[in-house]
C-alpha cells in the first residue's frame, strides 16, 4: 500500500502521453491526450483525434485551454494521495484494500519478471457506501505484486453475479470489468501501462447500456514545466496499436 502511494506521487511528477478509446452505445470515439499535472491534478490538451494529429489551429485552441485550467489548479489546494477516483467517488487505498479478502500466491513470470499473483474476492462483512462500491463488492480477481519491487503492477477484476439498484428498477449492472496494468519506469517506479474497463447494463427496466473503454499510457518523462502540446509525438499511440480487446 505505501509502495502504491508512491508511485501516485511520482506520477504527478510525469508528463506522458495517453490513448483513449471508447465505445459507447455502438459509438466510437479515439483521443490522444498529452497529460502533465498542477497541484497534483492533471491537465490533458488533445494532440491526435482517431489516430491523426490536430492541424496548428486545433493544438492552439487545446494549449488555450489547457494554459486556462492549469490557471485554475494552481490556485487549488493538491488533493490527499492514497486514494483512487472510481465513477466521481473517492476511495481510500487502505479501504479498498480491506474490502476483499486475498488468497496464497501463484508465481508467475510477467513482462520477464517474477511476480505474485493473489486470487481476490470481496468481503462479506464490508457494506457498501455507493452504488459504485456495491458493484466492486459483488466483483472478485487477481492483484499482481512485483516480487522484486515489492509493487503493485496489476489488477484484474470483474463481477461474479448482477448487481440491482432498487431491485433492478432503477439499473441493473450484469456484467463488469476491469484491468489495470502498470510498467516500471524506473526501480522502484511504476506508472500506468494500460485500463481496459467495461460495462453492460439495464437502465429503467428497458433502455439498455454498453460501453468499453481501454486507456494506452507511454513517453513518460520527468515534468520541468507545462508542455507545448504542438511540440509533442503524437503519432505514437497509432505505432503501438492501442485497440479495444
Amino acid at each position: 500500500m505505501r509502495n502504491f502511494t508512491t508511485d501516485e506521487a511520482a506520477l504527478r511528477r510525469y508528463h506522458h502521453q495517453e490513448r483513449i478509446i471508447l465505445v459507447k452505445d455502438g459509438s466510437r470515439s479515439d483521443r490522444t491526450v498529452h497529460v502533465f499535472y498542477v497541484h497534483g491534478r492533471a491537465v490533458a490538451p488533445a494532440i491526435a483525434v482517431g489516430g491523426k494529429p490536430l492541424g496548428p489551429r486545433a493544438l492552439a485552441n487545446q494549449e488555450r485551454a489547457a494554459a486556462e485550467r492549469a490557471a485554475q489548479l494552481a490556485r487549488r489546494k493538491p488533493p490527499p494521495l492514497g486514494a483512487v477516483e472510481f465513477h466521481g467517488h473517492s476511495y481510500s487505498f487502505k479501504k479498498l484494500a480491506e474490502d476483499f479478502h486475498y488468497g496464497p500466491a501463484k508465481v508467475l513470470q510477467w513482462h520477464g519478471r517474477t511476480t505474485w499473483v493473489y486470487p481476490a474476492w470481496p468481503n462479506p462483512n464490508v457494506p457498501h457506501t455507493t452504488r459504485a462500491e456495491q458493484v466492486l463488492l459483488a466483483s472478485r480477481g487477481t492483484v499482481w505484486i512485483d516480487a522484486q519491487d515489492l509493487h503493485l503492477v496489476r489488477v484484474e477484476m470483474h463481477t461474479f453475479r448482477p448487481v440491482k439498484y432498487f431491485a433492478g428498477i432503477l439499473a441493473t449492472v450484469h456484467h463488469a470489468t476491469l484491468d489495470l496494468e502498470l510498467q516500471r519506469i524506473a526501480a522502484g517506479v511504476w506508472l500506468p501501462r494500460r485500463i481496459a474497463f467495461r460495462l453492460q447494463a439495464t437502465i429503467l427496466l428497458f433502455k439498455t447500456f454498453d460501453e468499453a473503454k481501454v486507456e494506452t499510457y507511454w513517453g513518460y518523462h520527468r515534468a520541468t514545466t507545462a508542455p507545448n502540446a504542438a511540440k509533442v509525438d503524437s503519432v505514437g499511440p497509432v505505432a503501438r496499436g492501442a485497440t479495444l480487446q
